[in-house]
């Protein structure tokens, strides 16, 4: 009875000890299944420790070849075209006919301004003449020998009637007389004052007037000596030609544009403005020419200036020199310059921003009873500068920091991750 006790006993103290093995592996078993399951739903992250180096600056941008003295010649009236013997595109030679207008309307308008000028002239050396003020110097001094004579004869008679010899009213008279004397000796001198300066800006607008004339003779001058007909002052292209045969031209658009050629060509290249502070004046340019087989011509920046439609950009202004160009090609560019150098580097990626400013995603490690766990840390950080790919930070993280460049969810400071080996 005893001994079938002892068995039963170490039989269920032995399917204990299974049961208790059971629990122990399959606690363990689950514990790992769990934590491998978590580790499917973690972010899974790609690290990358801050480099050393210098950001690179690109500046792409594309404009239209131009030649750099454009000549432009306007009619100041209005004229019918006789004929056009270019067209836009043409080459031309210095001293080539390009057009030709009827001036005849003009030679009548020579003659009318040459007669309106000559009177003009008359009627300024009358108002220049100095017989007016000569008599305006003798009414002064008429006024003024009257006013000494009608002063003297009023001390006489004051002088008689103090001592009892005149009547008071002979005094008033000679009062009133000499006072009359005053008022037209004034008269006079206010005469003279006001004819002077009257006449002086008289003088000073039929001299303007003149100057004026003159300018419109030596225009009409100027168009009638051709003849009407005008000429390429220099060698180049005809870039536009704005009037036909038979029509009207007017000053509202040149008769023509003519590039000239031989004083070399410019592209204009508009760029963001903090780009611009990158390149030079004097820089050497490769300038990529689409329409000739993207021929590459060296160029050099001429000069860097405000874009007036977008204060965000600039321009810059690049020399191009090249036998084939002859304005109206598409031009491109691409500099690359480096920055300073600096101690920390990281892919643009891996750089956040919020209301606080920018941040960055530090890994960091928590050993535990199944293993060591990863998970990110926020750390604020100053980005100084940046370029297409890569950020200088500053301040904020440290050189061995390993930092999170690309993740599979959004992250959250504190959150467990995965950390994918590269």
């Amino acid at each position: 009875m005893v001994r079938e006790e002892l068995m039963d006993y170490a039989k269920r103290k032995k399917i204990t000890g299974k049961l208790l093995v059971i629990f122990m592996i399959t606690m363990v078993l689950l514990t790992f299944f769990s934590n491998t399951i978590n580790n499917f739903t973690l972010p899974r992250v790609t690290l990358e420790k801050p480099s050393g180096g210098a950001l690179i600056k690109e500046i792409s941008g594309e404009g239209i070849i131009e030649a750099k003295l454009v000549i432009e010649e306007y009619t100041d009236t209005s004229l019918k075209v006789l004929d056009v013997n270019v067209q836009a595109g043409d080459t031309v030679r210095a001293g080539q006919q390009i057009l030709s207008l009827d001036i005849d309307s003009l030679k009548s308008s020579l003659e009318d301004e040459k007669a309106k000028y000559q009177q003009q002239q008359i009627s300024l050396n009358k108002l220049k003449d100095s017989s007016n003020i000569i008599t305006l110097d003798n009414n002064i001094e008429t006024a003024l020998e009257n006013l000494t004579q009608k002063t003297k004869e009023y001390q006489d008679i004051k002088t008689l009637y103090e001592h009892g010899y005149e009547s008071e009213k002979n005094l008033k008279n000679a009062e009133a007389a000499m006072n009359t004397a005053q008022r037209s000796y004034d008269s006079s001198l206010m005469a003279k004052e006001s004819y002077i300066k009257e006449n002086q800006q008289d003088i000073e607008n039929g001299q303007l007037n003149l100057e004026i004339a003159a300018r419109r003779i030596e225009a009409l001058e100027k168009q009638v000596a051709n003849n009407g007909i005008y000429m390429a002052s220099a060698g180049g292209i005809i870039t536009e030609v704005n009037f036909s045969k038979g029509s009207m031209a007017n000053s509202s658009k040149p008769l023509f544009k003519l590039a000239e050629t031989s004083g070399g060509f410019q592209v204009d290249i508009p760029v963001d403005r903090d780009l611009a502070g990158y390149v030079t004046i004097g820089d050497s340019v490769d300038v990529r020419i689409t329409s000739l087989g993207d021929k590459v011509v060296k160029g050099a920046v001429a000069q860097i200036k405000e874009e007036l439609q977008n204060g965000d950009n600039k321009v810059l202004v690049i020399d191009v020199n090249d036998q084939e160009l002859q304005g109206g090609e598409k031009g491109q560019i691409y500099i690359s310059n480096k920055t300073k150098q600096y101690s920390a580097l990281v892919p643009n990626s891996s750089v956040y921003t919020d209301n606080n400013g920018y941040y960055v995603f530090v890994i960091k490690k928590n050993d535990g009873p199944l293993g060591t766990e990863n998970y990110v840390q926020r750390a604020d950080v100053t980005v100084e500068d940046s370029d297409s790919t890569m950020s200088a930070i500053v301040n904020g993280i440290m050189p061995m920091d390993k930092i999170v460049t690309d993740s599979t969810k959004s992250l959250s400071d504190g959150d467990k991750v995965v950390v994918v080996e590269q």
